[in-house]
């Protein structure tokens, strides 16, 4: 058994291709199905990567099927074992960086792919920006910094967040930081990560991106639980002392020819910008941010 850069054990075996578990069952769960799949992955000459939390090195039968196959097992949720974590010292409030967190009403509404935009759209636009992944799917997808916000023990979470932020600041020096946010504030399921987020990571400013057709949280339909007014919700992150500059927009289950007057509507009740990103791109956004920037300086 080694230890692979996030510090998650693996089976030592060759570099062969990767099949990476991309789905994220509720309660990240190993479920039968997926188990099959990933049997047959190992037996086609696969390396496995995983984000769930039900470890595949601990799985008798996928385990033993990769040493026999010499196969690595990467499980991205596992906790790191290679260093003592790391507790918050308020050092993150000496950081030059501007600190914006794109936080959501409910997890899976695109909060991670809005922040890689904006990062993208800002240093297409001059000013330098780093993004700060806090999920598994962040670290698969190649992110230099961050955490796997839900491997670690609570106590640790915002002391690990704001190390990844220092080196960060080290490495890279960027004008803004982009943090990504995990589930909704509110969500009774989920990691409600965004307190974190605003209180350990120091914020200058939130992102909030929102699914006008989602009525229920997700996987939360059946037992009635409806995600909160976004006025609401704007006004609950503020209560933090951290502005919402601007809402975006997932249209998944929207009509398209409704997408425009939606943002122009809610623009108007709440006050800020609100774009949908993938249909208008973040240039709005980017704006709102650099004149945080400005105005802190």
């Amino acid at each position: 058994v080694t230890t692979d850069v996030v510090g998650a054990p693996v089976l030592a075996g060759p570099r062969r291709p990767a099949a990476i578990l991309g789905v994220a069952p509720h309660g990240g769960r190993l479920t039968p199905e997926l188990h099959t799949h990933l049997v047959r992955a190992l037996e086609c000459g696969f390396d496995l990567v995983s984000g769930l939390h039900d470890f595949l090195c601990d799985d008798p039968v996928i385990a033993a099927l990769a040493e026999r196959q010499g196969a690595t097992l990467t499980d991205v949720r596992k906790p790191p074992t290679d260093r003592p974590l790391r507790f918050w010292t308020g050092e993150v409030a000496d950081l030059r960086a501007t600190r914006i967190a794109v936080l959501g009403t409910d997890c899976m509404v695109g909060k991670r792919t809005t922040a890689r935009l904006l990062v993208e759209g800002l240093c297409a636009a001059g000013t330098s920006a780093e993004m700060i992944h806090t999920g598994q799917t962040g670290w698969m997808q190649g992110g230099r910094y961050g955490i796997v916000l839900d491997s670690l023990p609570n106590d640790f979470v915002p002391g690990e967040l704001e190390g990844a932020m220092l080196r960060c600041a080290a490495e890279a020096a960027p004008d803004v930081m982009v943090l990504e946010g995990q589930s909704g504030m509110r969500n009774p399921s989920g990691p409600g990560g965004g307190a974190v987020l605003m209180l350990s990571g120091d914020l200058h400013g939130v992102v909030l991106q929102h699914c006008p057709a989602r009525a229920y949280y997700d996987g939360l339909e059946d037992r009635g639980h409806r995600i909160p007014d976004l006025a609401d919700e704007v006004e609950l992150l503020e209560r933090f002392g951290t502005p919402v500059c601007a809402v975006t927009l997932s249209t998944q289950g929207m009509d398209p020819a409704r997408v425009d007057a939606e943002c122009v509507r809610l623009e108007r009740r709440l006050g800020r910008p609100v774009v949908a990103p993938l249909e208008h791109g973040v240039e709005r956004v980017i704006r709102a941010v650099r004149r945080i920037s400005t105005d802190r300086r």
